[in-house]
């Protein structure tokens, strides 16, 4: 059988919930998923993906919320086992053509914004989180923060001001949002 084509995306490199590890609880910040033709609903709370599995690497197909992904593309599938998987989930091959594909690609990529450089922006939350596990400053700074949040969660405290900072200063720049979001 040929090519199919289908939408994909990667999941945005952020920590979600009480999560330790970039990405969400199935997949790993920058796994590639394939979004399940046919599963697309007009209020974009969820969409069904296709996707490696973060710590077995098996094919998993599960209901995601689109804000956890970036970069939404039209792309031809051309590994058979790939292609297989992912015709297995619709029956009797109804598979979009490629115009459909760029299409929800373009409409999913307008309602979450895309990250130009996805492996730098991996890369500096990797960073960022080491430094709030690891680091001699950065593990204090972390907890000071997440601290202060927890006591005043309304605003914005100091001790988040002084992390965001000090991440500036070692080269892994988060914004203030990006902290309050990760600490929280």
């Amino acid at each position: 059988m040929g090519s199919i084509w289908c939408v994909a995306a990667n999941v945005r490199p952020e920590l979600y919930g009480r999560a330790t590890a970039l990405g969400t609880k199935h997949f790993a910040a920058g796994t590639c998923v394939w979004i399940l033709s046919g599963y697309f609903r007009e209020s974009m709370d969820d969409v069904r993906v296709l996707g490696q599995h973060r710590v077995t690497s098996r094919w998993i197909a599960i209901a995601e919320n689109p804000r956890k992904l970036a970069n939404f593309r039209a792309e031809a599938v051309h590994q058979p086992e790939l292609s297989d998987k992912l015709r297995g989930f619709l029956p009797e091959g109804r598979w979009f053509d490629r115009m459909h594909c760029e299409d929800k690609a373009a409409i999913l990529d307008g309602c979450f914004p895309p990250i130009e450089d996805l492996p730098a922006e991996v890369a500096k939350w990797t960073r960022a989180l080491d430094l709030f596990a690891i680091d001699k400053t950065g593990r204090p700074l972390a907890r000071q923060a997440a601290s202060a949040l927890a006591r005043r969660p309304t605003e914005t405290p100091f001790e988040v001001y002084v992390l965001a900072d000090f991440l500036d200063k070692v080269g892994a720049p988060l914004s203030v949002a990006e902290i309050v979001r990760t600490l929280a």
